[in-house]
């Protein structure tokens, strides 16, 4: 299929792309793909200005010559904005590009062939403005301080944090989750006031900060985060108080219970609010329970009827609020629809079954002598079977359909109507193939350090119990980036909130082939390299090997070692 080259003017929101694509195929040998380079520069639109540092991905969305190949890679542009990718798989590519202050941004349909295309595309600029945001832990144990999350992009590097005691009464009194609320600081004296440092951001200067508070006295206090101009809040509760809430069409019951013991409270405050109103207070016994009759409700309004109770408890200095809604879904009857299989060939038989049940005060019975209407449709919605079934004595109901030789493919849907409700089951239909045998990637360790070679076996066997002996085994090696940085924070467990950056596969570094031995194993070096700069990267290796019919990967993952400078680290191998 073709490529438009004229769709490589798609935008890149906030940055100038100058590229210029060389063709370098020459002679291969068989099976191996063509290659090329990709090369261009980055610029800032306003005064054609030149990015330096700004992070490239090229990614293989569409090769040529093979469908198997996965493949990424990665550039830093130089002084001048400039980066290059030499001798990389043709094909189409997607670009993605990072720089601080800039908005990432994407390109696709880049054509990496034979030919030499020279193209200049100016793309404009979406500056990108500071933001800020703050999210509370919400509700904690009396033997840990809260925390709250920082995130954003900031021109600035500190943030100022201020803590107010705050009255929840109000917020909570206009019937309103008061963290959906637009809160606003207290005047007079925070209880806490803590400067914080970013100290690490994302390619594009996004960040996020988990940041501790040493606030140890209970109560409801309002978080107020503030760098230059931009500002956010959020709402803190330090409670020892946990509430637990169930519901039903009749009754309302409050359960309240220590969050640090987990024990129930005797005595804690029950208010129940809907409308802006108060309509039952009340408070826990001994087993921390509290309940309510909720058809005692006489004066409730009509329009009331589907809104949310506030439940409010109260113990000591801890607060904590739950809001409770009930709903019931499809009227009393329940159907729970199966197949005897989950997926079927063409001309195969479907045997179907429905098992109807009608809920009345808290128990099931069985639904006898009901019509229920069933059809069948396929994944292009065209209905293939239509019959109306009654139940037994049992309250089920069951039948058959047998496919055609050559039935649509795809995900097939049983409708079972009755008294007005619908209920569905699902099966699938396909060309398949059961596999004869399964094929595994295990590592000879657990870990290694950086510039050792890891062994690998690969082992196959058929599912009856003999290996395969003496095949032919293809395999393939890729690396990716898995981004890791080390904390600079007071909180040592800050560093286990951060995401990885991860991207599929990665580019590959290694091809080969190997032949299975008597007992169906092959045995596989994978050799692991650190890199100048990699400091702060993990590098996940990723196996695939194949048999004829059958493909299994393995994954190879290089984790920093703590906080060491230079370049240790340490090397887990684990299966997929």
């Amino acid at each position: 299929m073709p490529y438009d080259t004229g769709s490589i003017q798609k935008s890149l929101p906030g940055l100038l792309v100058l590229l210029g694509l060389a063709g370098l195929l020459t002679a291969t040998v068989a099976l191996e793909p063509p290659t090329g380079t990709l090369e261009g520069q980055v610029q800032a639109e306003a005064g054609k200005r030149p990015l330096p540092g700004a992070l490239v991905w090229a990614v293989l969305d569409k090769p040529i010559g093979r469908d198997d190949i996965l493949f990424r890679k990665r550039a830093l542009t130089d002084a001048e904005g400039r980066f290059r990718f030499p001798g990389i798989p043709a094909g189409g590519y997607h670009l993605s590009v990072h720089a601080r202050g800039y908005w990432p941004g994407s390109k696709y349909d880049i054509i990496v062939g034979s030919d030499r295309v020279k193209a200049t595309m100016p793309i404009p600029m979406q500056a990108r403005s500071p933001e800020l945001s703050v999210w509370a832990s919400g509700s904690a144990e009396r033997k840990d301080y809260p925390f709250i999350t920082l995130t954003g992009y900031l021109e600035s590097d500190t943030i100022a944090v201020s803590v107010y005691p705050f009255d929840l009464r109000g917020p909570l009194h206009s019937g309103a989750d008061p963290r959906q609320q637009d809160l606003k600081a207290p005047t007079g004296e925070p209880a806490l006031r803590q400067e914080v440092r970013i100290t690490r951001t994302d390619s594009d200067g996004a960040f996020t900060r988990r940041v501790t508070l040493p606030v140890a006295r209970p109560g409801s206090y309002l978080v107020a985060a503030r760098s230059g101009k931009v500002s956010a809040s959020a709402l803190l509760l330090v409670s020892d108080l946990a509430l637990v809430v169930k519901q039903s069409s009749r009754k309302l019951l409050v359960y309240a219970a220590h969050l640090s013991s987990g024990t129930p409270i005797r005595g804690a405050d029950i208010e129940i609010r809907a409308q802006n109103r108060r309509i039952a207070s009340g408070r826990t016994g001994d087993n921390g329970l509290y309940d309510m009759d909720l058809p005692r409700l006489a004066n409730r309004k009509a329009s009331e009827e589907s809104s949310p109770y506030l439940v409010i408890g109260k113990h000591g200095d801890s607060l904590s609020y739950v809001f409770s809604n009930y709903w019931s879904y499809g009227g009393p009857d329940k159907c729970y629809l199966y197949t005897d299989r989950p997926i079927y060939r063409p001309s195969q038989e479907v045997h179907f079954k429905g098992i109807l049940r009608r809920e009345a005060g808290g128990y099931y019975t069985a639904s006898a002598g009901r019509d229920v209407e069933v059809s069948v449709r396929d994944a292009s919605d065209t209905q293939v079977y239509a019959k109306t079934l009654r139940t037994n004595p049992f309250g089920t109901f069951h039948d058959t359909l047998t496919l055609g030789e050559e039935p649509g493919l795809g995900s097939y849907r049983i409708i079972a109507r009755s008294d007005g409700s619908e209920y569905y089951g699902y099966f699938e239909v396909a060309e398949y193939r059961k596999p004869e045998y399964q094929v595994a990637v295990v590592p000879a360790k657990a870990s290694a350090t950086v510039g050792e070679t890891v062994r690998a076996q690969v082992r196959a066997a058929y599912y009856f119990g003999p290996p395969v002996a003496h095949a032919r085994v293809a395999y393939t090696v890729y690396k990716s980036y898995d981004y890791y940085y080390p904390s600079q924070a007071a909180d040592p467990w800050e560093e286990y909130y951060e995401e990885s950056d991860t991207y599929g596969y990665g580019e590959v570094v290694q091809q080969g082939n190997a032949v299975t031995d008597g007992a169906g194993m092959a045995l596989l070096s994978v050799p692991t390299e650190g890199e100048a700069g990699s400091s702060f990267e993990n590098v996940k290796y990723t196996i695939e090997a194949e048999l004829p019919g059958h493909l299994v990967h393995g994954d190879l993952q290089r984790h920093h070692a703590g906080r060491l400078a230079g370049r240790a680290h340490r090397i887990a191998f684990r299966q997929v």
